[in-house]
């Protein structure tokens, strides 16, 4: 999903949150949390904070799938820079997050694209056997 975009500020949790607001589906948005995440020293805290966006009830699909989409950038980029501790924090919270994205009763259009990031997932390994199932 694009390039990987450097941030040469510090940003407090605050900036973030603004721009989680913000967030579309686009490259340049996604990538640029996801620097955001991965330069910030409380980056288990921002995969927390998107975390409870994607559970709260009342969110639209459509931003519970962006989400996810941003945390697959987040996966990959850890996956890149060997940051076991994002990876280990993400498996903690995924299964959950994927239970939200795909709702009750599950939408036909978000399965497939759920399943189908997760098969990109299993196929690179970037998480341990059985931790993502739907």
């Amino acid at each position: 999903r694009g390039s990987f975009v450097s941030l040469p500020w510090l940003m407090s949790t605050q900036d973030f949150l603004r721009s989680l607001a913000n967030l579309t589906g686009t490259n340049e948005s996604i990538s640029t949390l996801t620097s955001m995440i991965m330069f910030s020293p409380e980056c288990s805290t921002l995969i927390d904070i998107i975390a409870q966006r994607i559970s709260v009830p009342d969110a639209r699909p459509t931003d519970r799938m962006v989400m996810l989409y941003l945390f697959d950038s987040v996966i990959r980029q850890a996956a890149r820079d060997k940051r076991a501790d994002i990876a280990a924090k993400l498996e903690t919270c995924l299964p959950q997050c994927i239970h939200h994205v795909l709702g009750t009763p599950k939408n036909e259009r978000n399965l497939q694209l759920v399943k189908r990031t997760i098969d990109l997932w299993k196929a690179r390994n970037l998480f341990s056997p059985g931790v993502i199932m739907i």
